[in-house]
């Protein structure tokens, strides 16, 4: 990959995560104190409507932060982090298979990983499970069943990624810059 694709990319994945650890960290706290101080008022129908305003917020910003780049990424790894991505934002149980150690990855792989991860979910909008495989040449994630054409995943390799069809499984595994 070219320096300036990977400096772009590297730089994406910083401000996503950042964006994510100030949503979590700083508004969604934020909010919960208020949702928690308003519980403690009277149950006047004013502060009910606030209250409801409030929750709604929360759970947008909850949202947003797993979208972007949720902590469950980095304490729990790649599947967990996609099985809540799922499940908030689609309302979609997502089914995985066999374990993926993240821990040796480093932020920029984990989020590269996970926002890849993000786009194929949408294009594979049918995708049920994803199988984690550890071979001799590096881990690989199968998404299936994959009814999308192989050639809508040709944007991996800008990713230091590759991909390769294999039935009704599309299988992902790092590339040399991956």
């Amino acid at each position: 990959m070219p320096d300036s694709i990977e400096q772009a990319l590297e730089q994406l994945l910083r401000d996503r995560q950042s964006l994510a650890s100030t949503l979590h960290d700083d508004i969604a706290q934020s909010l919960t104190l208020a949702v928690l101080s308003l519980k403690r008022m009277a149950a006047a129908p004013p502060q009910q409507m606030a209250l409801a305003a409030l929750d709604e917020a929360v759970g947008q910003v909850r949202g947003a932060t797993v979208a972007l780049r949720p902590s469950l990424l980095d304490q729990a790894g790649l599947l967990p982090a996609l099985r809540l991505y799922c499940e908030s934002e689609w309302g979609r149980v997502l089914q995985t298979e066999g374990e993926l150690d993240t821990s040796t990855w480093t932020d920029a792989q984990r989020g590269r990983w996970y926002w890849a991860c993000q786009q194929l979910l949408l294009i594979g909008d049918t995708v049920t499970t994803v199988v984690a495989d550890t071979s001799p040449s590096g881990p690989r994630l199968g998404f299936l069943p994959w009814n999308s054409s192989p050639d809508a995943v040709g944007w991996l390799s800008d990713l230091g990624l590759v991909a390769a069809q294999e039935g009704d499984r599309l299988w992902v595994s790092a590339g040399p810059n991956g």
